[in-house]
C-alpha cells in the first residue's frame, strides 16, 4: 500500500514504479495541490504513453528478427 497527501505526490509514485505494480488506485476529489480528476488523467497519460513505447519496441524487434530491410532484390 503506498500513500499519497496531494495529488503531485500521488503522480509521482505512480511514475516511479513499473506499470504493472498498482492494481488499484483510489484518488480523492479533493486532493490538495493536485485535484484527483486531473491526476487521474496525467496516470492514464503516462500509462498510454509506456504501451505506445511498449508496442514500437516490440515491432522494431520483430522487424529486426525477420532480418527485414528497406532493400528489394528482385532477378529479372
Amino acid at each position: 500500500m503506498v500513500e499519497a497527501h496531494n495529488g503531485q505526490m500521488a503522480l509521482d509514485q505512480v511514475v516511479s514504479k513499473p506499470v504493472s505494480y498498482f492494481d488499484l488506485i483510489l484518488l480523492d476529489i479533493g486532493m490538495p495541490y493536485m485535484d484527483g480528476n486531473e491526476c487521474c488523467r496525467k496516470i492514464i497519460e503516462f500509462v498510454l504513453s509506456e504501451i505506445r513505447k511498449f508496442l514500437e519496441t516490440r515491432k522494431k524487434l520483430k522487424l529486426r528478427d525477420t532480418k527485414f530491410d528497406s532493400r528489394l532484390n528482385l532477378k529479372v
